[in-house]
């Protein structure tokens, strides 16, 4: 849901990266094509997408592209196999891998499905807490599990899932939808539809703000920009407080901000 894929509570997702595999021993040469994507990847998305399987002729394969990852809905182990199969022919045969020099770089010729999850039906946020909630969360997998809980995603231009992201945007969107209507409130993503809604105009009570790219930098063992990163994030967060204190200082809203990490991080 997050990258974009409306989803029924029982749909199935996989979260997919383009590979590279040898088609005389079938052997998979590297789980990654390329490590940056973002001007190939949505081509030989769309040549995926709504892809039909001869053998299964009753569904239809989904895939959306969202910064490194992809989301397809299907099921059961004989129609994965059709989906990898099908989508190899169709890479092979692409354009863009016909084209690519030789050793120029691995070429994207099969999807590797991963991280199989499911539409859950759970009790929303707002009626667990009695909180009206919202987050900025550009990595799909958690915008996909804050909209599972029914959670508003903002919108926040510039904010990506990876280390080149805008903090200042993310903090800034946040702030802005807590103390709405003092501050416009950001517009909200909506899984299947190309364009934003308008977020809650009276504002929301709860906010998420989660960041991705130290985790990022970290697997890249890149050192000196983790580093970089953290100083980012540490000033991004003074930002977001500064911008809550004003807010607070009219004398409308009370707020209270907890930085937290959910996981260690490698490098």
């Amino acid at each position: 849901m997050g990258a974009g894929l409306a989803m029924a509570p029982g749909d199935i997702a996989f979260k997919s990266n383009f590979a590279t595999f040898d088609e005389k021993t079938g052997v998979v040469t590297s789980r990654r094509a390329d490590r940056h994507f973002e001007e190939e990847g949505p081509i030989l998305c769309a040549a995926l997408d709504k892809m039909k399987l001869p053998s299964y002729p009753e569904y239809e394969v989904t895939v959306s592209k969202a910064s490194r990852q992809y989301r397809r809905s299907q099921t059961h182990c004989k129609r994965c196999q059709r989906i990898i199969q099908r989508d190899s022919k169709i890479l092979v045969a692409h354009p863009l891998n016909q084209n690519v020099p030789p050793k120029a770089k691995n070429i994207a010729n099969i999807v590797l499905l991963r991280g199989c999850g499911i539409r859950i039906e759970v009790p929303a946020f707002e009626k667990n807490h009695g909180l009206r909630p919202c987050m900025v969360a550009p990595t799909k997998i958690i915008a996909g599990l804050g909209l599972s809980l029914g959670i508003d995603i903002l919108e926040a231009p510039g904010a990506t899932g990876d280390y080149r992201t805008l903090l200042t945007s993310k903090a800034t969107a946040i702030a802005n939808a807590l103390s709405a209507p003092v501050r416009a409130c950001p517009n909200v993503f909506v899984p299947g539809e190309d364009e934003h809604k308008p977020g809650v105009s009276d504002g929301y009570d709860f906010g998420f703000l989660h960041v991705k790219a130290i985790d990022d930098v970290g697997h890249d063992k890149a050192t000196v920009f983790k580093v970089k990163g953290l100083e980012a994030v540490d000033k991004a967060i003074g930002q977001l407080a500064r911008l809550l204190w004003e807010a607070e200082s009219a004398g409308q809203f009370q707020f209270f901000l907890c930085v937290t990490e959910d996981h260690s991080t490698p490098g």
